[in-house]
Formats: C-alpha cells, sequence, structure tokens
C-alpha cells in the first residue's frame, strides 16, 4: 500500500491485503507474529481503525 492513501468513503469498510517478501510464514513464527499483532494494536489505538 503506497503512503498516503485516503479513503474517500469513511463509512463502507475497506479490504486491505499486502504480500509478505519471500513468502514468510509470518502466523507460524512467534517474533514474526508479535510484530503483526503489535502493529494491529497500534491501528486500533492511535488510527482509530476498526479492525
Amino acid at each position: 500500500m503506497k503512503e498516503g492513501y485516503i479513503i474517500k468513503d469513511q463509512e463502507k469498510p475497506h479490504f486491505i491485503t499486502c504480500t509478505v517478501v519471500d513468502l514468510i510464514d509470518i502466523f507460524t513464527r512467534k517474533v514474526y507474529k508479535d510484530i503483526v499483532v503489535s502493529y494491529l494494536d497500534y491501528c486500533i489505538r492511535e488510527k482509530r481503525m476498526m479492525l
């Protein structure tokens, strides 16, 4: 996702997808899972995203 993406209709749900470099299995390795979960927590707290 490029920097500065703006969602125009704040009332509708949006689907966001991403690609993991070299298809690393991020959800079976605790260290990677913790990073992803931490970032999602940050998005909920600081960006007020509903996930």
